[in-house]
């Protein structure tokens, strides 16, 4: 979602929407109440901005969430929260892209960090927790049981010459 989009930016896209806030009275994403406004979006405390759908005062359904440092969030929202399937790009340029519920990362998702590791498997409470294969960016892999972050249960890791070894992981 770039600075015009379907949502509109007042550019040759076609006017802002109007938004019904819970008052009932009309505005546009440029003159909603309570804080300054961008031609993009709405500045939010700390320089952050958002660019997306509403319901009352809080982000609700489809988003943009960019904040000071970079890093930026793009997806779902619900009550005000990352809610739903979005891809987070940090600042550093790692991603995590799939299912976020009330903040964080829960559910299947796939992380890619700057190093060129990859993770893709489950999460829970924002930690890789349950099935998942984590790829090292030296060719090693692990492919398995996680809780906590860490290899944990049954798995399978093979280092990167090919040797590989199953079994429990504690």
């Amino acid at each position: 979602m770039g600075a015009c989009s379907s949502t509109g930016c007042g550019c040759e896209k076609g006017p802002l929407p109007t938004l019904n806030i819970d008052s009932g009275q009309a505005y546009s994403a440029r003159d909603r109440p309570g804080s300054d406004k961008t031609p993009g979006g709405q500045t939010l405390s700390g320089g952050a901005t958002y660019e997306g759908q509403w319901r009352g005062e809080g982000k609700h359904g489809q988003g943009k969430l960019t904040f000071a440092d970079g890093s930026k969030y793009e997806g779902q929202f619900e009550s005000d929260r990352k809610h739903g399937v979005g891809k987070y790009t940090y600042s550093n340029g790692s991603t995590y892209e799939g299912q976020w519920k009330m903040e964080v990362q829960d559910g299947h998702g796939i992380e890619k960090l700057v190093d060129g590791s990859v993770f893709e498997g489950q999460f829970k409470n924002g930690d890789k927790s349950g099935k998942g294969k984590f790829t090292w960016n030296t060719g090693g892999s692990y492919e398995g049981d996680f809780d906590a972050n860490d290899m944990h249960g049954e798995g399978q890791y093979q280092w990167s010459d090919g040797r590989s070894y199953t079994g429990q992981w504690r």
